[in-house]
């Protein structure tokens, strides 16, 4: 019979694996009788085993973080799984779109682009021209037919400015911020006197000028004065070229804030937003609609096909529009060649010829071409703008200060703007209103008012010459004219 001594001098003595052992070997030695005596034993020696427990509690530790990873993952893989779909879908529908909308006009847009640029480049090579005198760009309507010569150079800009000015104006109408009718105020800072001026002929400094009017004289007939008036009123000529910077990220670098400047690339986004969004912009179109039907982008194709907005200056000829006949494409030609005034015109006749796919669109028609007679008459338009006088001066209010501007020939701008004179039919009355309605009368503000107690000026009798005496004067400080450069 084992004794309760022989057990534990057994379990002293033994080298056992593990409690599990130790308790088997007991319960075989000891029997039935001195189980419960055994357990207390094996319960006793598996508490103390303190190896064991933290073990255990490890392995459960790093088993729930890896099922909780893998967890994750397959979460995480399955949402990227479903994007990546669902964008491949997307993708997918577009270029199947993409491939509907080019197959319906070009079979091989690819073809059409090579000849495209053989064409404009056949041409400026035939005219012996460098290929750093011109910026080109040409885009179809879907964008599957490109032509890109220059496109990030900053080149002389010119009237094409006043295509976002306006812009950013019906922007505004369109944000409800303002309407066509909101009225902006003409400061003497905004004449201008060079190139054409009719916002003159109907509104004088200190005027309110309805934003659709100086708009449409801004685009319509070029009005430098009438675009003076719209930056003005934005703040002036920088903050208009920092808000311009929405529609593009391409902008001409400025030398001089002042610069007018641009880039192809600039004038080709805007000029795709004014053709994707017709409807918002609709007074713009109408008012270049027609303007130069038959100059510049106009003077080869059939009439009238192109909307645009043209800028003359120096040695500078640029235009920028798109086209409303035949298949849809967006063109920007810049040039400063010695020919300038007659590039847009044949640069834009190759463009329709090749995107309209039309017999001759092979051809050099330019070499048939008495191209002295393609180009709008020369002349020349300062479009920078105001170049405010020294803050030491106080300026004139009657006689706007003027850069003088480096044509390098003698050209005199100087003079401040003489108005031409009305015709009959714009002359004002001198009359009282006799309508019947009590409107007020236009009296010419060199005589006074009939029913005013100012008596009539009496003119002064000529003056008699007379010899100065000399006299002691300082010594004038030599004037500074700032002369804004156009390249």
């Amino acid at each position: 019979m084992t004794n309760f001594n022989e057990i534990q001098k057994l379990n002293l003595d033994c080298p056992w694996k593990n409690a599990e052992d130790r308790g088997s070997e007991l319960v075989r030695l000891a029997g039935d009788r001195r189980i419960s005596a055994l357990e207390r034993i094996f319960m006793k020696h598996n508490s103390n085993d303190s190896s064991s427990r933290p073990m255990i509690v490890w392995v459960c530790i790093v088993f729930v973080v890896l099922s909780v990873c893998l967890a994750g993952f397959s979460i995480y893989s399955a949402v990227t799984s479903g994007k990546k779909t669902t964008a491949q879908s997307s993708k997918q529908t577009d270029s199947a779109s993409n491939t509907s909308a080019i197959s319906s006009i070009y079979e091989d847009p690819a073809a059409v682009s090579k000849l495209l640029a053989d064409q404009i480049e056949s041409y400026i090579h035939d005219r012996d021209y460098a290929m750093s005198d011109l910026a080109v760009y040409v885009e179809s309507g879907d964008e599957s037919v490109t032509y890109k010569l220059n496109v990030d150079k900053t080149m002389t800009a010119a009237s094409t400015y006043k295509l976002a000015l306006s812009m950013l104006y019906y922007d505004q109408i369109a944000e409800g911020d303002q309407t066509e009718e909101s009225t902006l105020t003409f400061g003497a800072e905004s004449v201008r006197d060079e190139g054409s001026n009719p916002i003159l002929a109907s509104y004088g400094v200190g005027a309110a000028v309805p934003i659709q009017d100086a708009v449409a004289f801004a685009l319509h007939d070029s009005d430098n004065t009438a675009a003076a008036i719209l930056y003005d009123n934005l703040g002036g000529w920088e903050e208009f070229c920092s808000l311009r910077s929405r529609y593009s990220k391409y902008p001409g670098i400025a030398e001089n804030p002042l610069d007018n400047v641009c880039t192809a690339a600039q004038l080709m986004d805007e000029v795709r937003l004014l053709m994707n969004n017709q409807n918002k912009y609709k007074p713009i179109i109408s008012a270049l609609d027609g303007a130069t039907a038959d100059a510049y982008l106009n003077a080869l194709v059939e009439e009238d096909t192109m909307i645009q907005k043209y800028g003359q200056v120096g040695g500078a000829t640029n235009s920028v529009g798109f086209s409303k006949i035949g298949n849809p494409y967006r063109i920007v030609v810049l040039s400063n060649s010695n020919d300038n005034t007659v590039d847009a015109g044949v640069i834009n006749k190759i463009a329709y010829n090749v995107l309209n796919q039309t017999a001759d669109a092979k051809e050099k028609f330019w070499e048939k071409l008495d191209l002295q007679s393609v180009g709008p008459a020369e002349q020349i338009e300062i479009t920078e703008p105001y170049y405010p006088a020294s803050p030491d001066t106080e300026p004139d209010p009657t006689t706007p200060y003027y850069p003088s501007v480096d044509y390098g020939y003698d050209n005199s701008y100087d003079a401040p703007y003489t108005p031409s004179e009305p015709s009959p039919s714009d002359t004002p009355s001198l009359t009282p209103d006799d309508s019947g309605t009590g409107g007020d009368a236009m009296i010419d503000p060199g005589i006074p008012d009939p029913g005013s107690d100012v008596p009539a000026p009496v003119p002064s009798p000529d003056p008699v010459p007379v010899d100065p005496a000399p006299i002691d004067t300082p010594e004038l400080e030599e004037s500074v004219l700032v002369s804004l450069s156009f390249a």
